[in-house]
């Protein structure tokens, strides 16, 4: 992912952009009672983290541009991986998506990820009984797909 390459300088940037504001994705107002706010936001790259009481943040990453199909659906990983991504497909949100599972080290990080047109949105946080609700309700929110009144 050409964006993803760039995350390097899109931290640098990110300072000069103002991180703390309001989320330019999605409003507070959609996600009520949730918060987001800006954490990234340079040309091809947007994040914002949002919070919803004591649940663990997420993180909603748009990369804008031509994203490559395996990148989206976690097919890059090598076929040796270990332990290996777990994928599934995710119906209801109104544009192709998947629910990836990720080992990373003791934890276990779940990325629903959200294909529309040349975009991909990735909505990120530490798996939990309730997470692939929270990622989905979200996504639609943020999607234009539902008004969300809890993420």
């Amino acid at each position: 992912m050409a964006a993803a390459a760039s995350v390097g300088s899109a931290v640098a940037t990110a300072a000069q952009t103002g991180p703390g504001g309001p989320c330019g994705m999605v409003s507070d107002a959609v996600i009520a009672p949730a918060h987001a706010i800006e954490t990234i936001n340079v040309p091809g790259l947007e994040s914002c983290a949002v919070q919803d009481g004591a649940a663990t943040p997420i993180t909603i990453l748009h990369i804008s541009g031509p994203v490559d199909p395996a990148d989206m659906d976690g097919q890059g990983q090598p076929p040796d991986a270990v332990p290996p991504i777990e994928i599934t497909p995710v119906d209801g949100i109104g544009y192709s998506a998947v629910l990836l599972r990720i080992p990373v080290d003791d934890q276990t990080l779940v990325s629903l990820r959200v294909e529309r047109g040349d975009d991909v949105y990735a909505f990120n946080t530490a798996d939990a009984p309730d997470t692939p609700d929270r990622l989905i309700t979200l996504a639609k929110a943020v999607l234009g797909g539902a008004t969300a009144n809890r993420v």
